[in-house]
């Protein structure tokens, strides 16, 4: 599996919110956060590295156009709310104005 930690401490450093990552289950959480199930989201993280793989990049989240491959997938809980556009999953995770959205994968 690619190199995830090249990418969380990117998204770390680039959100206004105190994200914490969970090594074990490849997955950041925002603070207070406690997801039920945790194996549910290191299952999505490696399934999500496979497709990268497959589509020949280091990163589904990075892209096509990412020319490393020092980055890696890894799961996002976000909590309860309304997360059915861009702009709500980027504030919860501290990254509004961060970051540009290029397309949707689903």
């Amino acid at each position: 599996m690619s190199d995830v930690h090249t990418t969380v401490e990117w998204v770390k450093e680039k959100s206004s919110v105190a994200l914490t990552f969970d090594e074990q289950n490849l997955l950041l959480l925002p603070p207070n956060a406690k997801p039920d199930n945790r194996d549910y989201f290191r299952r999505l993280a490696i399934t999500v590295a496979e497709r990268a793989i497959q589509e020949g990049c280091s990163s589904l989240l990075a892209g096509g156009g990412n020319e490393t491959d020092d980055t890696g997938d890894v799961a996002f809980y976000l909590g309860s709310g309304d997360f059915g556009n861009v702009d709500n999953v980027l504030k919860a995770m501290g990254l509004e104005g961060q970051v540009s959205i290029r397309h949707k994968i689903m």
